[in-house]
């Protein structure tokens, strides 16, 4: 096995370690919320940073998760020799393989992950409609991170250098609960407010492929 090829096996293992981490940090911070979060309690613990400190982990772990699943389901078709001219493209192989349950379901995820940049100022009801449609998609991020790693392992041999992130996941450790054992057929859909106005997809990105990150960690 050349270099070039030995180096690019060895960077999926450290994306999916990668993925793995942020997962767990995901799921262990959110079990530390009570959910379903309201309106009413945002309202009145304004300053109280035991809730509010975990709620913004979540909506940042959440946007670089799926960041780094985006990387990382790209870079495992790089080296299963499919083509990665579009991100649809990336989509298509991984649905093909059981990795996403579908690319619609993806793109509905995306669509909610980019709402974590938005701030929802002092409108409480769609910052407590935002958060609990995080919550409830944090389980279809865990499985596609085990099933992207029992893909690459099955099929390339590849796994990521400390296992206990991904043990932790399957057993639902720290997580939301069930995580291994979540239905994955239920579909990601952005949370609604009462009417049925969508955000915009930004067609460019969302044809070549959304915006990847190079971070690894997830504190």
């Amino acid at each position: 096995m050349n270099a070039i090829v030995e180096e690019s096996r060895r960077h999926l293992g450290d994306l999916i370690e990668a993925c793995q981490r942020c997962a767990w940090h995901l799921n262990a911070t959110a079990a530390r919320i009570e959910w379903p979060v309201t309106a009413t309690a945002l309202s009145q613990r304004q300053m109280d940073l035991a809730l509010f400190e975990p709620l913004a982990a979540v909506n940042e772990r959440f946007a670089k998760l799926q960041d780094l699943l985006g990387t990382t389901m790209r870079h495992l078709c790089e080296l299963c020799g499919e083509r990665t001219d579009t991100f649809l493209r990336v989509l298509a192989f991984c649905e093909k393989t059981g990795i996403i349950t579908s690319a619609d379901a993806w793109h509905a995820c995306r669509s909610l992950r980019n709402r974590a940049a938005h701030d929802y100022g002092n409108d409480f009801s769609l910052t407590a409609a935002h958060v609990n449609a995080l919550h409830e998609q944090i389980p279809d991020l865990t499985a596609v991170t085990l099933a992207l790693a029992g893909y690459a392992k099955k099929s390339l041999g590849i796994e990521p250098g400390d296992p206990r992130f991904a043990e932790a996941l399957a057993r639902g450790v720290g997580g939301s609960g069930g995580i291994a054992a979540r239905d994955r057929q239920k579909s990601c859909v952005p949370f609604s407010t009462g009417d049925d106005t969508q955000e915009p997809v930004d067609e460019h990105r969302r044809v070549t492929g959304y915006a990847t990150t190079s971070r690894m960690t997830c504190p």
